[in-house]
């Protein structure tokens, strides 16, 4: 025989419901705001790294890495590796700008993407669908083609890609945000976010083949330092002292614990107001008399 004795649930108050509601809202809000963001350390792939063994190498691929490049025409390639370890996960895609004349191009035309693994098999990621993705940080956006997603073998991958037409492309290796890795084959690498914005809007603005413009219009070589700074502070990545540059790390911090605090006091004051309406719910000892 089932002696629990079934209490009647008590159905909160108008007030005392909306203060909840404030107080969840409040939660959420928070959440939302203190979860990590996404952000890839860049790369640039010149023309004459053509293949794995003299394109750039990155030693831990679990890094959230962005190589960007173009390819020039049918046949030209260009290659890449990058290590990951046992237990690790592999995560790769391809994307292009969303611009013109990419946009334009058909999808047997696209760039594609060999990968060989640690063990000698290679997967080619060719392009599936094409979702919009807007990069916040650095105010570019571009169309994701393809993603490959498994657990890793221990050892060196090995990355090509296959140009079909020209186009301008984007491989991302990785998630996990940490900036200025130590690489080889790379190039003269930025130290710092302000460093990263000249060379990335200079490919973003220029069509595969084109000559680069020698200087941009002002306001077009920003990067959303602030944004990035969060993303470091909340997530699990790090970046070197000196990567935001003096001022706009400055401006950061002091801006970015705002929306937190105001959101942890709006939760603190909605429940203490809910706990103290509660209360005064309850029936006293005469009324209960």
């Amino acid at each position: 025989m089932d002696n629990r004795t079934s209490l009647p649930l008590r159905r909160p108050t108008g007030r005392a419901g909306r203060a909840g509601a404030v107080a969840i809202l409040a939660t959420t809000l928070l959440l939302l705001w203190t979860a990590p963001a996404a952000a890839h350390d860049p790369i640039f792939i010149e023309q004459d790294q053509t293949t794995p063994d003299v394109g750039p190498y990155m030693p831990d691929g679990a890094i959230s890495w962005a190589l960007y490049g173009s390819v020039l025409e049918s046949g030209d390639t260009r290659g890449f590796e990058f290590d990951l370890r046992d237990g690790e996960e592999l995560y790769i895609s391809l994307l292009i700008p969303n611009l013109e004349p990419e946009l334009s191009i058909s999808d047997d035309e696209l760039p594609t993407v060999e990968l060989e693994a640690p063990d000698g098999t290679t997967t080619s990621i060719v392009p599936e669908v094409r979702e919009v993705f807007d990069e916040p940080f650095s105010n570019t956006s571009y169309v994701t083609l393809a993603e490959l997603r498994e657990p890793a073998q221990e050892g060196r991958y090995r990355g090509v890609v296959n140009g079909s037409a020209p186009s301008r492309f984007t491989v991302a290796i990785g998630e996990r945000e940490e900036f200025f890795t130590e690489t080889e084959r790379s190039g003269d690498r930025p130290t710092s976010f302000p460093g990263i914005a000249p060379p990335l809007q200079a490919w973003y603005a220029t069509p595969p083949g084109a000559e680069a413009p020698t200087d941009l219009a002002e306001g077009d070589a920003e990067m959303q330092l602030d944004m990035i700074e969060e993303a470091m502070e909340d997530g699990e990545g790090s970046a070197p002292e000196g990567a935001f540059g003096e001022t706009d790390s400055d401006e950061g911090a002091g801006l970015g614990w705002v929306a937190p605090v105001v959101a942890l006091l709006a939760a603190a004051v909605a429940g203490g107001w809910l706990f103290s309406r509660r209360r005064s719910d309850e029936p006293t000892a005469d009324q209960a008399a």
